[in-house]
This record gives structure tokens, C-alpha cells and sequence, in this order.
């Protein structure tokens, strides 16, 4: 789940999915526009862990309604991604 404020400054909650994580973000689409550098909270469903994101990268227009990001977590730890039943041979 994403929440934050979209550019015309209203209040959006949004359920999502990653597209592609990594250890410092993910590329996520959300039906809201954002611009580069605004910031966002970000909820791993499976874990329950939110954390503070800064858009990074957006996509030059919306594909079948939905603009693709690119978030860069700020002071998430480590293994924000991770489930409670992942290991790292999986």
C-alpha cells in the first residue's frame, strides 16, 4: 500500500505491487501523479513495516491508466522487502 499527497496536494491511499525491489527501493505503479522527488509512505503488506519513500523515477506517461515509479526507501531497514517466510535461497 501507498499513501501521500499527489500533485494537486490531495491526500491519496492506494493499494499496489512491486514490480522490481532492490535493497534501497522498488519500482511500483500507482494510479496518482507524482513528481520526482516527492515523498510517499510505502506499507509491506507482509510484514507490516512501512517506510518513508522519495520518488526517484517516473515514467514519461501512464500506461493503461497507471504511472510506474521508481521509490528509493529513506531509513528502511535492510530487509524491508523480505517476508516472514523468505530466506536467501529462495
Amino acid at each position: 500500500m501507498a499513501e501521500g499527497r499527489d500533485v494537486y496536494h490531495k491526500p491519496f491511499r492506494e493499494e499496489t505491487h512491486t514490480v522490481l525491489v532492490n535493497e534501497g527501493g522498488a519500482l511500483i505503479p500507482l494510479g496518482v501523479e507524482l513528481q520526482l522527488q516527492d515523498r510517499i509512505r510505502v506499507v509491506n503488506r507482509q510484514t507490516g513495516v512501512s517506510s518513508d519513500c522519495r520518488i526517484a523515477w517516473r515514467s514519461a506517461e501512464p500506461i493503461q491508466g497507471r504511472w510506474s515509479y521508481g521509490i528509493a526507501l529513506l531509513g528502511a531497514p535492510g530487509n524491508f522487502w523480505a517476508s516472514e517466510n523468505s530466506s536467501p535461497h529462495q
